[in-house]
C-alpha cells in the first residue's frame, strides 16, 4: 500500500513536470508558475528550480532576481546541479 502511493506521488510529480515544461513552451506562465509553486511547497527539489527559472524570467510572477538566486541556493544546497550550475555563473 506504501509503495503504491509513493508511486502514485513518483507519477504525479513527473506529471507536474510535463504540465510546468509545456506551459512555459506556449506561453502559459501564469500555470507554469503555479505549478512549480506546488512542486516547491511539497518540498521538491526540481520543482524549487523551476520555481527560481520562473522568478528569474518573470514566468507568470514579476521578475525579481533576488527570490530567483535564494530559490536556486536552495535548491543547489539540495543537490540539484542544475541549480548549482546556474550559481557558478551568476
Amino acid at each position: 500500500m506504501v509503495e503504491d502511493v509513493r508511486h502514485y506521488e513518483s507519477l504525479l510529480q513527473v506529471w507536474h513536470y510535463h504540465v510546468v515544461d509545456d506551459a512555459i513552451q506556449n506561453g502559459g506562465y501564469h500555470q507554469a508558475f503555479h505549478w512549480a509553486k506546488v512542486l516547491h511547497g511539497n518540498g521538491d527539489n526540481a520543482g524549487t528550480k523551476l520555481l527560481a527559472d520562473c522568478y528569474r524570467y518573470g514566468y507568470g510572477v514579476r521578475r525579481d532576481r533576488e527570490r530567483a538566486r535564494e530559490l536556486y541556493r536552495q535548491a543547489a544546497d539540495n543537490g540539484n546541479d542544475e541549480a548549482r550550475k546556474i550559481l557558478e555563473k551568476w
